[in-house]
């Protein structure tokens, strides 16, 4: 048997029929956007935005934030950004709450930095960065590790007071694997203990005193422990399950709610529709994107969902239009990111085809 999943028309060139007033002002419940772009924000703005909050807020056991409490500034790249080089977003607080500036619109990295801004404050960067990274997912924790390197590592991160940016994932193990194994209650006091620029042996001994276990016994068993807890907000929703056989149409415009963006992909603006896809078994897969051709050829990123465990990682993670991609993929849930450039007029109509050959 052979399971076929195919979505077709898909179109998002209406994102750029509605184009915002300079300085334009966008407001979900949570956050009030901000922006000169040219580009009005896609329909799942809000609901993608305030999803995120929420679940921030109901990660650290807070209750929901008052209305427009974060304002956010889009802008169009990194050299308008004041948060420093290398960086594509910053938050921090504010009188009246937080305030993000990022190049992304719902970039819930810098989310987390406003949930954590809006309730139990600022801390060490190791913290503030590994809880943004892990609460997010954005980056995703690192594996387990080699527990004289991770100690070495992590201790320089505390006594220098910066986290590189490609060391994300490992300050996100020390903050997750901390969280799993005391809870966030812990944590949090913890983190109200731990000042900005906390010195070395300040930051251990609060560690040990505030969990009951010594510094190199933690260290240790945080960088040996498997990650238990994962969540995965975009590939929650309406799941296609392919089974022996599944079709389905699309015809949304960026005005809809299902669609997230507008993205700047390599100087083309895009709209994206997220689509959560469930394989039922193993096998070989094929993947095919057809378009009718011009000046708005589809893209298809795909990746595996952290699904209540680690993510399947597939071979091929991008799809373009009209050429065949076979892979193998285990069962499991799986994220197709449709991904449509904004031009003038109607896109043709997307045809994407996942196939079980074998």
């Amino acid at each position: 048997m052979r399971a076929v999943l195919l979505l077709a028309s898909l179109e998002c060139a209406a994102c750029e029929a509605t184009v915002p007033d300079e300085g334009s002002v966008v407001e979900t419940r949570y956050v009030r956007y901000v922006s000169d772009q040219p580009f009005a924000p896609c329909g799942a703005l809000a609901r993608e935005t305030d999803q995120q909050v929420e679940y921030l807020f109901d990660f650290l056991g807070e209750p929901y934030p008052a209305p427009q409490s974060i304002e956010y500034e889009w802008v169009e790249d990194k050299s308008l950004l004041t948060c420093g080089e290398n960086t594509a977003g910053c938050a921090h607080g504010t009188a009246e709450g937080a305030a993000i500036e990022s190049i992304f619109l719902a970039h819930f990295h810098e989310l987390a930095h406003a949930a954590h801004e809006l309730t139990i404050g600022n801390s060490h960067r190791i913290l503030t960065e590994g809880f943004a990274s892990y609460a997010s997912g954005q980056p995703q924790t690192a594996d387990p590790q080699d527990v004289t390197l991770f100690t070495q590592v992590i201790e320089g991160f505390i006594t220098a007071g910066v986290v590189p940016l490609d060391q994300y994932p490992l300050v996100a193990r020390f903050v997750g694997m901390t969280i799993e194994r005391h809870g966030i209650a812990a944590f949090k006091a913890f983190w109200r203990k731990v000042p900005r620029n906390v010195q070395l042996d300040e930051f251990r001994a609060t560690y040990e005193t505030s969990f009951g276990v010594s510094w190199s016994d933690a260290l240790a068993g945080i960088a040996a422990r498997e990650q238990t807890s994962f969540s995965d907000l975009s590939c929650e929703g309406d799941v296609q399950v392919v089974g022996d056989s599944l079709k389905r149409t699309f015809s949304e415009a960026c005005e809809d709610e299902e669609v997230t963006g507008p993205l700047r992909n390599f100087g083309v603006v895009k709209g994206e529709l997220p689509v959560p896809i469930e394989l039922t078994s193993e096998g070989m897969y094929r993947f095919r994107l057809n378009s009718g051709g011009g000046p708005t050829e589809p893209v298809a990123g795909f990746r595996g969902c952290r699904d209540g465990g680690p993510a399947p990682v597939p071979a091929v993670t991008l799809f373009v239009s009209n050429e065949d991609v076979v892979q193998y993929l285990g069962p499991g849930r799986y994220l197709l990111n449709i991904y449509v450039p904004l031009v003038p007029g109607d896109s043709p109509p997307i045809d994407v085809l996942v196939e079980r050959i074998q």
